[in-house]
């Protein structure tokens, strides 16, 4: 067999049966197409380039109350935790007047 024929000749791995290892997967002719009946594509949102000034007066008043929401709940959790350690420290101050650790003059 000349050298050009053995280049066109097709690979050998082609006519092999399918062996153990390759057993779990389809059949070529399995293989699902994909569906022709799908949704078609959503348009994209058109933003505009300007706003008007009341629809710039309310995205600026939107951001704003999120972010005043968002800084309000984070003083009101350290608040709750200032509380917390503020009675802690005047429990452990009783304690220390009380085994009288603290001297006169000194109280809450």
């Amino acid at each position: 067999m000349s050298v050009l024929a053995r280049l066109l000749r097709p690979p050998v791995l082609l006519h092999l049966p399918r062996t153990r290892l390759f057993s779990h997967a389809p059949p070529l002719h399995a293989t699902p197409l994909p569906s022709t009946h799908q949704a078609p594509p959503q348009q994209p949102t058109k933003i505009p380039l300007r706003l008007s000034a009341q629809e710039e007066d309310a995205m600026v008043e939107r951001i704003a109350a999120s972010i005043l929401a968002r800084v309000d709940a984070q003083l009101a959790e350290w608040d709750a935790a200032t509380k917390i350690k503020l009675k802690s420290i005047e429990e452990q101050i009783r304690w220390l007047e009380q085994e009288g650790y603290l001297r006169d003059g000194f109280s809450l």
